[in-house]
Parts: C-alpha cells; sequence; structure tokens
C-alpha cells in the first residue's frame, strides 16, 4: 500500500509509515492509506497487538507543507475529512496499538503518536509541539490528549519554548522513556 508498509511477525500487526524522504511528512494519501492499513489489519483475528512505526530516520515530521493546498480552502474540513479517519482508527483500534518512535514527531506526527495506546521512544525520538512558535492552536487531538498524557503543567510547558534535554543520559523529563536503540526498536515494542 503506498504510503504504509503492513507487516506480521506472528499476532503484531506492524505498520510502517514509509515516506521517508520527508520524514513521513503528513500527506492525505498517507493517512488515508494508515486508515485502511489499520483496518486490515485488525480484520484479521489473529492480529492481537499493532504497531506503529515511522520508516527512515523520523517518525511522523507533521504537516507536509507541500501538500497543504490537498485540503482545500477550509483547513479544517480537509483535516477531518482526510486526516481524521486514521486518527479515529487508531484511537478506536479494537487491539493495542504501540506506537514506536524513532526520530523526530512534530507538530501532528508529536499527535499522531499520542492516538495511540503506549509510546514506546527511541534514543533518537524527539517530541515537538511546534504550533506555539508559530502563533497556532495544536491540532489533531494534542489539547485534549497531551494534558491527559502527561499532566496539564507539562503540557503547558511543552507547547512553549522547549528546554534543552540531557542528551548524554537521554532523559527527558516531558516526554516518553528513551532508552532504546533505534535498531531494537520495535523488537523491544
Amino acid at each position: 500500500m503506498a504510503g504504509v508498509k503492513q507487516a506480521r511477525d506472528g499476532a503484531v500487526g506492524i505498520l510502517t509509515l514509509d515516506e521517508p524522504a520527508s520524514l513521513n511528512a503528513m500527506t492525505p494519501d498517507l493517512l488515508g492509506a494508515l486508515a485502511v492499513a489499520v483496518g486490515e489489519m485488525t480484520q484479521d483475528e489473529g492480529v492481537r497487538a499493532l504497531i506503529l512505526t515511522g520508516a527512515g530516520r523520523g517518525f511522523c515530521s507533521g504537516q507536509n507543507l507541500k501538500a497543504s493546498a490537498a485540503l482545500g480552502e477550509d483547513i479544517a474540513a480537509g483535516v477531518m475529512r482526510f486526516y481524521w479517519p486514521a486518527f479515529r482508527a487508531l484511537r478506536e483500534c479494537a487491539v493495542p496499538v504501540v506506537v514506536a518512535v524513532n526520530g523526530v514527531a512534530a507538530g501532528g506526527g508529536f499527535s499522531l503518536a499520542m492516538a495511540g495506546d503506549m509510546i514506546v521512544a527511541a534514543r533518537s525520538a524527539s517530541f515537538i509541539q511546534v504550533f506555539s512558535r508559530i502563533a497556532l492552536v495544536p491540532d489533531l487531538g494534542s489539547t485534549w490528549l497531551l494534558p491527559r498524557l502527561i499532566g496539564r503543567q507539562r503540557a503547558l510547558d511543552l507547547r512553549g519554548p522547549v528546554p534543552p534535554r540531557d542528551r548524554a543520559s537521554g532523559h527527558d523529563p516531558q516526554g516518553p522513556r528513551r532508552d532504546r536503540r533505534p535498531q531494537r526498536l520495535c523488537r523491544e515494542a
């Protein structure tokens, strides 16, 4: 399927966003393919869990600005038409969804990661809320999901200027654990 690879490892379905040249940036085609792939994988009763990850050096860099025109003049309507089905498929999935974040999860990509049931992050992972930096309200569920996952104060802190992270230890007090090596990320998820 264009944009999303499907694989199986026993009872685990593995979905990989596969547009590494753009760091798996969101387009209507990519998220449409993701919604379809989640549906196809979960129709198989042998699939007991899903892993969602990204190909290359990033999980999902957010909106592909080159594809913004595809959303139409009414961006909110375009997001609901093209992106919401993928988010809904993940949020309502009948099996647990583990999101294995390798590299950047920025903007809508961060929201996509939060749509799963659990986030497992590689040491190389970074979670970025870019919206407030460009005078936008966080979208794609961030305003609802983030405070529920990490608490209101930490969510507000994360939406503002991002504090430096201790790169030596990989410790980021505002994000998921990132003590996994990227090459072992999916196996450990």
